[in-house]
């Protein structure tokens, strides 16, 4: 016999259509409302229809025997314990690597000082060439040129 809930629980106000979070099964579209004792929204993923296990559902399932939830939201003891399962070890997601941009933007900013020979050189030689010379990328002799206000028609016209 299921003993007596510790809390009073309440359907959730819902809107049909919505997209909510269940905690067992990630985003679901809320479809309607099951006929349970309790009456629950019922989500859909992947046309599978399950009640949404959020809210007041996810504090009893928690808090309640398996035995108590069942009966009261009319599913399986069964379905009641996978959901306790992973309610109680939520699945382990690794969090997402930065971007290549987020990365660059932790970086410390370039403290290189520039001298009159490496100007010359930026301002007279051909963008991959002056990089080689110089040891750096062709991205920073760009910005470089850039600072100088060195274009290409510069260099083509000195050619």
């Amino acid at each position: 016999m299921p003993r007596a809930p510790q809390r009073r629980y309440v359907t959730p106000v819902y809107f049909v259509g919505a997209r909510v979070t269940c905690q067992v099964r990630g985003v679901v579209e809320i479809v309607g409302l099951s006929d349970g004792p309790y009456p629950w929204p019922v989500g859909r993923l992947d046309w599978k229809l399950e009640l949404i296990v959020y809210k007041g559902l996810a504090k009893a399932v928690r808090d309640e025997s398996p035995e108590f939830v069942a009966a009261r939201w009319g599913v399986s003891v069964e379905t009641v314990v996978e959901w306790k399962a992973h309610l109680n070890n939520p699945p382990v997601v690794e969090p997402p690597k930065p971007s290549k941009r987020r990365r660059r933007i932790g970086r410390p900013p370039n403290t290189h000082q520039w001298t009159p020979e490496e100007d010359a050189i930026i301002r007279t030689t051909m963008m991959g060439e002056a990089a080689k010379l110089l040891g750096v990328t062709a991205a920073t002799i760009s910005k470089r040129r850039r600072q100088l206000g060195v274009g290409l028609h510069d260099l083509l016209r000195r050619g």
